[in-house]
């Protein structure tokens, strides 16, 4: 399920997201985020909306238990480039991607 993360970089005061493909990196996007002590604003998904920080971390241990514990790299950075403008975060407020029909 992917997982869009908004928060603040506090020295530019500037809204910004990072999407991830599963709870665990969106685990490792968040952490990031809070290890930096910027703000986290929201975590949405498409099939659930706004979810607070400790959905992903549920869902991270099923993806474990499915997967059999992979290794994760710890070292995952949080680079300008993964992060794009909150508005092009590609979910709507409802967590649904917009749709492109006319």
């Amino acid at each position: 399920m992917p997982y869009c993360i908004g928060f603040e970089i506090m020295n530019l005061r500037k809204l910004v997201t990072a999407e991830a493909t599963t709870a665990r990196q969106a685990l490792l996007v968040i952490d990031q985020v809070q290890t930096r002590h910027q703000e986290l604003k929201f975590i949405r998904s498409p099939q659930e909306g706004e979810i607070g920080v400790e959905m992903p971390r549920l869902l991270a241990k099923e993806e474990n238990e499915e997967l059999g514990h992979p290794k994760v790299r710890s070292s995952y950075r949080l680079r300008a480039a993964e992060t794009v403008e909150a508005t092009r975060c590609g979910f709507n407020r409802a967590g649904a991607r917009p749709s492109l029909a006319p």
